[in-house]
């Protein structure tokens, strides 16, 4: 058993203020939206687009999990727009490089055409004349 006193705040409980946001629900949204966004913004153009995705995906999932219908107010509209505007940069983006390693990628002829070269050795002549009945 351990004994000894615990550790007691600073302050007494009764003293300490929970501090609680009392802005209404569409401005605590579109302030987390746009932080949010604004982080994937940075990261994209630090180039850490995987990282610029999940926050886009995390900033969209925000306002449709929100109940906030995305016209409800002009500034979330605003910002449902800009979030997919994102997004679809992203796709772009990284359509673009699958096409730049594609195009520097050696190509590799197609398996059929190496098939098409096979030089096959002679077979023997009984198993044609069974294949043939």
């Amino acid at each position: 058993m351990v004994s000894g006193s615990l550790p007691l705040p600073a302050q007494p409980a009764s003293q300490v203020t929970l501090s609680r946001d009392t802005r209404p629900k569409i401005e605590i949204l579109i302030a987390e939206v746009q932080a949010r966004l604004k982080v994937g913004q940075q990261e994209y153009q630090a180039g850490d687009v995987d990282k610029a995705r999940a926050d886009f995906d995390a900033a969209l999932d925000e306002i449709l999990a929100s109940g906030f219908p995305s016209d409800f107010d002009p500034r979330l509209s605003k910002l449902f727009d800009q979030t997919g505007e994102a997004i679809n940069s992203y796709e772009v983006t990284a359509a673009e490089s699958r096409d730049e390693e594609q195009a520097q990628a050696p190509e590799q002829p197609a398996p059929i055409d190496e098939i098409a070269d096979l030089t096959l050795p002679a077979a023997d002549p009984r198993l044609a004349l069974k294949a043939q009945k």
